[in-house]
């Protein structure tokens, strides 16, 4: 009910902000529109203005620059004036109005067309002045003419002002020169008619502003108004707003209809969510938030109180293992399987359900809490026989782990807790047996959380650092290559051991940051020692790193650094846990130009099939096999027959662990290639190194 008003109550707000939202969205867009009308006609009415201007200006270029034209001004010859210059205007209808003015302001000749007017009540002495002030910083030419306007009795006029220059002007006084001034009324007829062309039917000049009109003030030279040019905005928008409200209101209802319908059926669809969300989709079983629901019920708490429940965590072995073999159709096929033998191997009222990708809970409530040993160690049984999958037969195990109702101080979510503490108990000891929770195990979890926020802080305070211990051939004991290898020298913790550093480091994810860390520096070091071949241990984290190749690369480019310098060491149970991809990151290292070792060989189950599975360059045997050179008669056996296998596969031999002159030359004897250990030197930092290299070269010299 509560999920049902949330979804009505949220279709209904989402009509009112839909609502909300397109008509506020269609009045914006409506007033957009008017106001970029409105800008587009102040412009077509500048535009317009300046081409009036323009027009005007160059009539009065043409018949101020006309020689003849001064000629008759100057012998006064009224006739030739109006002959060709007053009937020339008026024919034309370029203006209402022309005259001559002396230099001393006063008209000399002029024409009309106005009945009602006269030339000096047309032309005023202030429009002479006005038009010569206009005129006098213009230098003398045949495009010197200037545009202004004036008021005259019948309205705006727009004045053409030009000097009447004779062909011989070379030293003339500008000023002494007559004005010839042509005048044209912006009459209502004429601005109704340019309106018009701009689509604005009411286009009028008037003496002010209009309230609810655009205007634009009409100035004269003095800045003084002489007018106003008014008209109606266009408002585009309020006409596409009214199409729009008769359609845009119908598709809004019928939008709100479909809304409360849907409002209408969410009762049952909110039923039908409520119940998908607490199953997992692949099984039918309970997920992660079903088991949540159902330890949070009241039934369940009070039988927790009473510690009558029961936890049994599950996580399954193989599991990928089947993912990358028929791929992940098979996986899912395995973990339907795995469920169905889980519900068989458990008492029908236990409540069974999937909170990983292999990971599942069993919950135990009354009677049954009371059985939790039996039903648990039932569990491993159901998983014994081979599963099969695509016609495949797989061999799955599975770890788990349970807690009792005595151990639920706490709560639902501490017994879960602790019954996934027990489970990966059981993962890391590889136990084949349900384990049981103890305290112990939260004590120990706190343990490796703390050292893992310690490990944490170390690597971003710079307090991991790398030793390198040397590698010699056993034909004349020269140093050929190093081994880094990484230490913690904690302030807290003082030397922390390399086995726990790396197993910690991988558990909690550090080991890409630990791993990059000791790269890294091995590239950042490969400039001091050029002629010897560098090695560096690679995680089976590491290399499930899809970018571990692609980073490694990018160190080696920056660092400027020969692959060729560079070995990567690898142990066995980094190829066997993934093998497919193992091989694919080894042959692009190798053909990056590095070469492989593998590691610590002779003590796995499958190290000989390891050699022909996987591109290898050397091979490493271990120190404990070395260790029993002279003592125990089947070491030389053994490492004689890992070097037969090494030189069929063409691979160099390196033996670890040599302490002594005996096994050094026992292993010489042997047809090894080279020997590592304390009897060469103890791990040591650079500066170290530098310094028993330089010696080692001084001895070798000497002999």
């Amino acid at each position: 009910m509560r999920l049902t008003r949330q979804i009505t109550a949220c279709l209904l707000i989402g009509c009112a902000i839909t609502f909300l939202t397109v008509g506020a969205m269609t009045v914006w867009m409506a007033r957009q529109y008017d106001a970029q009308a409105a800008a587009a006609a102040q412009i077509m009415m500048a535009g317009n203005s300046e081409s009036a201007h323009y027009r005007l200006k160059n009539t009065t270029d043409d018949y101020s620059w006309w020689d003849d034209a001064y000629l008759a001004y100057a012998r006064g010859d009224r006739d030739w004036l109006n002959t060709n210059v007053g009937t020339g205007i008026s024919e034309t209808a370029v203006g209402d109005v022309m005259v001559i003015a002396s230099p001393d302001g006063k008209i000399v000749y002029g024409w009309t067309s106005q009945e009602n007017e006269t030339l000096e009540q047309t032309i005023t002495a202030t429009t002479i002045r006005l038009a010569r002030q206009v005129l006098a910083d213009v230098p003398l030419g045949p495009t010197s003419a200037k545009t202004m306007l004036a008021r005259g009795p019948a309205g705006v006029l727009m004045i053409g002002a030009g000097r009447l220059t004779p062909k011989n002007h070379a030293g003339v006084d500008v000023s002494r020169l007559p004005i010839l001034i042509i005048g044209r009324y912006q009459t209502p007829e004429r601005i109704s008619r340019v309106g018009r062309s701009f689509l604005l039917d009411d286009l009028a000049v008037s003496d002010t502003p209009v309230p609810g009109k655009d205007f634009r003030p009409l100035l004269d030279p003095a800045k003084q108004r002489v007018g106003y040019l008014v008209w109606t905005p266009p408002r585009p928008g309020a006409a596409l707003l009214q199409e729009l409200l008769v359609p845009l209101g119908i598709a809004l209802t019928v939008f709100a209809v479909v809304m409360l319908f849907v409002a209408t059926r969410a009762r049952g669809f909110a039923d039908e969510l409520a119940m998908a969300a607490r199953l997992d989709h692949l099984t039918g079983l309970d997920n992660r938030k079903g088991l949540s629901d159902f330890l949070a019920s009241k039934a369940c708490q009070d039988e927790i109180g009473k510690g009558g429940v029961a936890v049994i965590y599950v996580d399954v072995n193989g599991f990928k293992t089947v993912n990358d073999s028929v791929g992940h159709k098979g996986g899912d096929v395995l973990v339907r399987e795995v469920a169905a033998r889980l519900i068989a191997a458990t008492p029908g009222r236990a409540r069974v359900a999937r909170v990983g990708g292999d990971e599942f809970v069993v919950v135990l409530v009354g009677d049954d809490a009371e059985n939790v040993v039996e039903i648990a160690n039932c569990i491993p049984v159901a998983m014994e026989k081979p599963f099969v999958v695509a016609e495949i037969e797989f061999n799955v195990s599975c770890a788990v782990g349970y807690a009792r109702g005595t151990d639920a101080e706490g709560g639902a979510d501490a017994l879960l807790q602790r019954a996934d503490l027990a489970m990966y108990q059981a993962k890391q000891e590889q136990r084949l047996s349900p384990v049981a929770y103890t305290p112990s195990m939260e004590t120990d979890a706190l343990a490796r959380k703390q050292f893992e926020a310690k490990l944490r802080n170390a690597i971003e305070a710079g307090e991991l650092h790398i030793v390198y211990q040397p590698i010699a051939s056993t034909i004349d004991m020269r140093v050929c290559g190093l081994e880094a290898l990484v230490r913690w020298h904690s302030p807290e913790l003082g030397d922390v051991p390399p086995q726990k550093l790396i197993a910690v480091a991988e558990e909690s994810g550090l080991i890409r940051s630990v791993g990059d860390f000791v790269l890294n520096r091995v590239c950042e070091d490969s400039w001091r020692w050029p002629n010897l071949k560098l090695s560096v241990n690679v995680s089976p984290a590491q290399l499930r790193d899809v970018a571990f190749v692609s980073r490694f690369r990018t160190m080696l480019r920056k660092h400027g650094v020969t692959p060729g310098q560079i070995e990567i060491e690898l142990t066995e149970t980094v190829l066997l846990k993934d093998p497919a991809p193992a091989a694919r990151k080894l042959e692009q290292l190798r053909n990056l130009g590095i070469t492989v070792a593998l590691d610590d060989f002779g003590t796995g189950f499958s190290s000989i099939s390891s050699l022909r599975a996987f591109p290898l360059d050397r091979l490493k045997i271990d120190r404990s096999f070395v260790q029993d050179l002279g003592t125990d008669p089947d070491a030389a056996t053994l490492i004689q027959s890992f070097v037969a296998v090494a030189r069929a596969k063409r691979l160099s031999v390196v033996c670890e662990g040599v302490e002594t002159e005996t096994q050094a030359e026992m292993i010489r004897l042997l047809d090894c290639d080279f020997i590592q250990g304390y009897l060469l030197a103890r791990p040591m930092r650079v500066e170290q190194m530098a310094e028993f290299l330089a010696g080692e070269e001084l001895r070798t010299e000497a002999v």
